[in-house]
């Protein structure tokens, strides 16, 4: 998962989305942008581990990610987040 800074248009979906919450003054949206990086990552792979610490909130550009627990070598899935969604939960795998 190499980090990459995104352009505004980049961001757009992700600045949207906090509009959409509550208005951004320019000064938010432009620390936003200078903060923000994208990042891919190949289906099948985690996100964050289990135990690990999340201080990041993701913005899913396309795709999807799952959260599951392993419950008697089952995988039982607890949340889905979708494209143009904010995360903030530990998610765990795209």
């Amino acid at each position: 998962m190499t980090p990459l800074h995104p352009t505004r248009n980049d961001l757009l979906p992700l600045l949207q989305a906090f509009h959409s919450i509550h208005p951004l003054g320019k000064g938010i949206e432009q620390y936003i942008i200078k903060a923000a990086y994208c990042c891919s990552l190949d289906k099948g792979k985690f996100l964050i581990r289990d135990g690990a610490v999340c201080d990041s909130v993701y913005f899913i550009k396309k795709g999807l990610l799952r959260g599951f627990i392993e419950e008697d070598n089952k995988e039982i899935t607890t949340w889905f987040a979708l494209e143009n969604e904010l995360e903030r939960r530990a998610a765990l795998l795209a």
